[in-house]
This record gives structure tokens, C-alpha cells and sequence, in this order.
């Protein structure tokens, strides 16, 4: 965003009136909608954004639109806002949250809270007061040129390189555009006001309920089609996979992972843990102790962890409402088809994912989409293989849940220790 430090000065009545109606206007708004498309640049970045802003009764909604960039994935987001309670939804991710809101604050305010620090535009286009601190900004100069034309009025000064332009719907006075431009940087800004107000969100039945959107780093490049939509397929079916048992099998050992609706079962050599959805029961058979107690689902992991024991990647994803192997798609990277092959029967799609980390090479079965093994290997410049790492995975009973009793864990000994305290992060 540009910032212009700017001397006030005392300023003619003609474009003062300009400005006042605007900030009238704006503030008699009750049931409207407001659209805001943003452009600008400084030296090495450029910004584009949209947005759209609905307020009626007491209910608003928010979309804000972000294109892709080298580092980050295109953005769709919406926010409906109700008397106590915000409802989210990101279009791109299919992801979904909600969370109770103060019902007397503001809409900037509670965009804020959801969002944090709001880009200047948005603020200007919703809360009046925003408008006027920036307004001020510029109606106390002189020398503004002032011209009227097919139902606008447009106000425009220029000085040592630097140039900026308001208009103004003619009918209300509401700001219509903004440009600034000063050596090497520009801004600019529309805005699109109206009196109908849609509020309403709809949220795909098969949106993922998540705590917290995260930023989405740009996908990898794709060789193909086919590699893309092989890719596709994976990630949708690890996102409806809500039950089943999956077996891995790697040189570090076998897991079994029992996947039950909101319940949850994992074992190892080492340790064996389980949530019934609400108690977390974890033996450590290496220390033979055993924990139990209530826990929050979406930090199993801390509490498993610090008892010594470990969650398993598809699981730990899971947890986080994160689509299992979706961390593969690291941005710089290319994803290419290299063939297909039969393994015990099951047919799989071959690809190759290169050009960031270890070269990764998955199988993924033809049948129901889902992984049959991935290989990872590091080498150094001169192709020396230094690492290399294989996991197997065999699946049972998915789609169907596990009976209440697979996820009651005993101690072996009687004795049962309480969960530590672990220190939670947001």
C-alpha cells in the first residue's frame, strides 16, 4: 500500500462540499452492498484484490477475492455475519468454520477479529469513520481542479511527480474511484456502491469443518492433465475418508490406524493410543505407563506427544481437518504422469513429484483413489543417493465404523496416570 505524508493546508469551500456530501452519504447507508476492486504497486510487489461487502438488518457478508501468486494460491473467502455468530467459508479449500461473535461491535471490528489488520480500502468502503480519517488526509488542499461530467464529479491535483484523483457518483456523492500515483508506486482503487443487499452463504454439504483458515501456498506446476487430475481424485478421496482401517508398513516398523467418524485408534510396537471422542487413553510400552483423561480432539497430538508417544501422519492431518498427503504439493514443484502399474492385484497411477525437497515418486490405486505407497529420496549434486524412505498401505472396511469397543484401551497393570499439562498454542 502506498503511504503519501501529506501537508494540510487550508482548502477551498468547492471541493470541501465534495467531500462532506460524500462522508453523508455514506453515513445514511443502512441496507446496501459495496463492491471494491484494488490495483497497486511499489517497487518488487504488486497487489489485486476484491472485494464485497452486504449489509441488511442485521446480518452482513463479507467475500474477499485474491489472485495466485508465485508464493501463494488464489483466495475465495466469505464471512457471514449475524447478531453472535460468524460463519466462514473458503471457496478454494472447500473449508468452513464458525464461532460466536459480540453482537454490539461493529462490522470493521468484527471483520478485524476474523481477519486481522484489514487492508485500507475495505475499511473505507464500510465504516464512515474510516472514510473521514482518510478523506482528511486531502480535502485541506488548495488546489484541486473540479470537473463534472456524465454523472460525476471528479476532483484531481498534480505537484512534483505525484498525482491524485477522487470521483463521485453525481446523484449521492458516494466515492466511486480512487487514484494515486507517485514516483515508481501507484494506487487505485474503485468502488461500486448499490442499494440491493444480498447476505446470504451457502456452504457445500462436503465443506471441511475447520478451526482456523491458513494461507495456501501456490500449487505445483502440473506436466499434464492427466497428473492433475490423478493428483485430484487422491486428495478427494483422503477428504471423504472418514473410516476404515489403514495399515502402513515402512522399514521403521507396521501401524494400524482405525478411523471411526469423530474416534480415533492408532498402534505401534512402541505404544498404542485411542479417543472415543472424548477421552484420549495413550500406553506407552516402552515406559509401560498409561494415561487417561478428557482432551479437546484438535490437540491429540500435543497430549500423545508428550507422553512419549507419536501420531501418525494421515491421523495427524485428520486432527488439524487437513486432507491427508495435500503437504506434497509444495510450491516450485512439478507433478508429471510416468505410468501406471499392478501391485497384488491392484492397479495404480504412477507419479513423480520433483524440483523442491526429496524427489517423491506415489503409487495411487485405480479403484478407490487412495494411496498404495509413496518413495522419497534425497540426493546431493552429484546424484548420490543420500536418503530413501518407501511406505505401504493396505486399507480394510472403509466406510464402515469400528465398533465402540476398538476404542477402549485398558492398563495393563491397573494403573492409570493422568494426561500431562501441555502448554496449548492458537
Amino acid at each position: 500500500m502506498i503511504v503519501a505524508t501529506l501537508l494540510l493546508t487550508a482548502g477551498i469551500p468547492q471541493s470541501q462540499t465534495v467531500f462532506d456530501a460524500c462522508l453523508r452519504s455514506q453515513s445514511r447507508l443502512s441496507s446496501y452492498s459495496v463492491h471494491v476492486e484494488t490495483d497497486s504497486a511499489i517497487p518488487g510487489r504488486k497487489d489485486q484484490s476484491q472485494f464485497d461487502f452486504s449489509v441488511s438488518g442485521s446480518n452482513a457478508l463479507f467475500r474477499m477475492r485474491e489472485p495466485a501468486t508465485s508464493a501463494l494460491e488464489r483466495s475465495d473467502r466469505s464471512i457471514q455475519f449475524r447478531k453472535n455468530k460468524v460463519l466462514a467459508y473458503d471457496a478454494v479449500a472447500n473449508e468452513t468454520l464458525s464461532r460466536t461473535a459480540k453482537a454490539n461491535a461493529g462490522y470493521l471490528a468484527r471483520l478485524t477479529d476474523v481477519l486481522g489488520p484489514l487492508p485500507e480500502a475495505l475499511a473505507v468502503a464500510i465504516d464512515p469513520n474510516a472514510m473521514k480519517a482518510f478523506l482528511g488526509r486531502f480535502r485541506g488542499f488548495a488546489d484541486w481542479s473540479i470537473k463534472k461530467r456524465s454523472g460525476a464529479t471528479t476532483l484531481y491535483r498534480a505537484t512534483k511527480g505525484a498525482a491524485t484523483m477522487f470521483r463521485f457518483d453525481g446523484d449521492r456523492g458516494l466515492l466511486r474511484e480512487v487514484m494515486i500515483t507517485i514516483p515508481k508506486s501507484r494506487l487505485h482503487w474503485t468502488f461500486r456502491f448499490s442499494k440491493s443487499a444480498n447476505t446470504a452463504l451457502e456452504i457445500p454439504s462436503d465443506a471441511s469443518t475447520v478451526y482456523t483458515f491458513t494461507l495456501r501456498a501456490a500449487p505445483p506446476k502440473y506436466a499434464s492433465a492427466d497428473a492433475k487430475q490423478t493428483m485430484d481424485r487422491m486428495l478427494s478421496a483422503y477428504t471423504h475418508l472418514k473410516s476404515g482401517i489403514i495399515l502402513v508398513s515402512s522399514r521403521d516398523g507396521n501401524e494400524k490406524l482405525y478411523l471411526s467418524g469423530r474416534k480415533l485408534r492408532e498402534e505401534r510396537a512402541g505404544f498404542q493410543w485411542t479417543y472415543d471422542g472424548a477421552i484420549l487413553s495413550v500406553w506407552n510400552k516402552k515406559t509401560n505407563r498409561f494415561y487417561r483423561g478428557k482432551a479437546t480432539r484438535v490437540v491429540l497430538s500435543e497430549y500423545v506427544v508428550a507422553v512419549g508417544a507419536e501420531v501418525d501422519p494421515i491421523l495427524r492431518r485428520n486432527l488439524a481437518h487437513r486432507v491427508p498427503f495435500a503437504d506434497l504439493l509444495v510450491t516450485g514443484s512439478t507433478v508429471k504422469s510416468v505410468g501406471s502399474s499392478m501391485t497384488n492385484g491392484v492397479g495404480t497411477e504412477i507419479l513423480q513429484i520433483s524440483g523442491m525437497g526429496p524427489n517423491t515418486s506415489i503409487f495411487v490405486r485405480k479403484d478407490n483413489h487412495l494411496l498404495q505407497s509413496i518413495a522419497a529420496e534425497t540426493v546431493d549434486k552429484a546424484g548420490k543417493m543420500l536418503t530413501q524412505s518407501t511406505r505401504e498401505y493396505t486399507y480394510r472396511n472403509i466406510g464402515e465404523l469400528a465398533p465402540s469397543s476398538v476404542f477402549e484401551l485398558k492398563p495393563p497393570d491397573g494403573k492409570v496416570l493422568p494426561l500431562p499439562n501441555v502448554k496449548l498454542t492458537n
